[in-house]
């Protein structure tokens, strides 16, 4: 088996790969690199579970207790000081923390045990369990103090943005409901994304919906920075293309609310004239009615948010690239990209999907991303 510790030579950066053993707070408790092999982690932001995972294999017995370890990879940098020559930097990146799971499988052989490691981000704390009982939640209880006090209670830090606003009636769930969907659930009454973990620590977010194009950029690709390793796959995609979305929500007051967003901008590529004509457009319609959606602005931010993912799957690129360091979920990429020709490839800011890191020698990313497409309703 290769060393997953081995030095690779990048220009004037060297990369290795470390692996920890670590508690639920984060600390680390003893450095197990030399004991795991084959790791990696798949990354997929439209997963209602856990959007993290880190397998590997152990070739240690019982270094491993599930439930109760956490293993947190880290990518370390080592480059030479632009101060002093005769000295290196070291920068360490961590790549998430994961909650050791039982093992699926150990093999054996003349050499000892090869286990199979399967370790999930925190989310798992939400996702692996519910009230078990029915459970309700009184009218005038705030909703993000709701959702952060659910997350404490499962034992992992929550930062939910604050909000003042109150359920207007209570709230009933089932017993087989995991918490995950009570949390998301509560989120989208008052606009708030899918709750996602970090890749820096054990806590996990959620906020208020914002566009997409005002997420947090994270790097740039660019095959002027040599950043592509592979070959890349350009398609398009129109199975969950949307240009009309109709989000029908509650209104305690009387009728329902019914908010109705059309992309008819002619210069927007998925619009309803771009894919048909101003006379005979072409309509691709998403309807969704839910009475825990309450008031006007949270019903638009509804719409807006599914509006927003609609338009921007119309084009998807597979790219592999070098190992990248610093990102989030929800974070978006700027892309310039060409051929040995000079022939654009993709440019313009994309979000990515899903990803997987191999710590190898090769250590490349893989990555599905999306691009960002202009929208808007012009009236009249």
């Amino acid at each position: 088996m290769p060393d997953p510790a081995a030095m690779i030579s990048g220009g004037d950066i060297d990369i290795d790969y470390r692996f920890y053993l670590a508690d639920e707070s984060n600390t680390r408790k003893q450095d197990i690199t030399e004991s795991i092999f084959e790791g990696s982690i798949d990354a997929d932001t439209t997963s209602e579970g856990c959007m993290m995972v880190f397998r590997g294999t152990c070739i240690e017995r019982d270094l491993l207790t599930p439930f109760r370890d956490w293993i947190v990879p880290v990518i370390r940098l080592t480059y030479p000081d632009p101060v002093d020559g005769n000295s290196n930097i070291v920068v360490e990146r961590q790549m998430g923390l994961y909650n050791i799971m039982p093992s699926p499988r150990t093999q054996w052989s003349q050499y000892g045990p090869a286990i199979e490691i399967d370790a999930r981000d925190a989310l798992y704390r939400l996702t692996s369990n519910g009230p078990g009982v029915p459970y309700n939640i009184a009218a005038g209880t705030n909703v993000a103090a709701k959702m952060q006090s659910i997350c404490n209670a499962v034992g992992i830090n929550a930062q939910i943005q604050a909000n003042t606003k109150t359920l207007p009636g209570k709230r009933a769930f089932t017993s087989e409901q995991k918490w995950i969907d009570i949390v998301n659930a509560l989120g989208r009454t008052i606009g708030y994304v899918p709750i996602y973990p970090s890749r820096k620590s054990k806590w996990v977010y959620s906020r208020g919906f914002r566009k997409l194009g005002d997420s947090h950029q994270a790097f740039k690709l660019s095959t002027d920075d040599g950043a592509i390793a592979d070959d890349i796959t350009t398609e398009v995609d129109l199975t969950r293309l949307k240009n009309k979305v109709t989000v029908v929500g509650n209104n305690l007051k009387g009728e329902p609310i019914s908010v109705v967003i059309v992309n008819n901008d002619p210069s927007s590529p998925t619009s309803t004239v771009s894919l048909g004509t101003v006379t005979d457009p072409y309509v691709l319609s998403y309807y969704e009615e839910n009475s825990n959606i309450i008031g006007q602005s949270d019903v638009r931010a509804r719409a807006e948010y599914l509006m927003d993912q609609g338009t921007s799957v119309f084009e998807r690129m597979n790219v592999r690239c070098p190992p990248i360091y610093d990102w989030e979920i929800n974070d978006v990429i700027k892309c310039d990209l060409s051929d040995e020709f000079g022939n654009q490839i993709a440019a313009g800011i994309w979000r990515w999907e899903r990803f997987r890191m191999d710590f190898t020698l090769e250590g490349d990313y893989e990555f599905t991303l999306y691009k960002l497409i202009k929208w808007s309703q012009i009236d009249g």
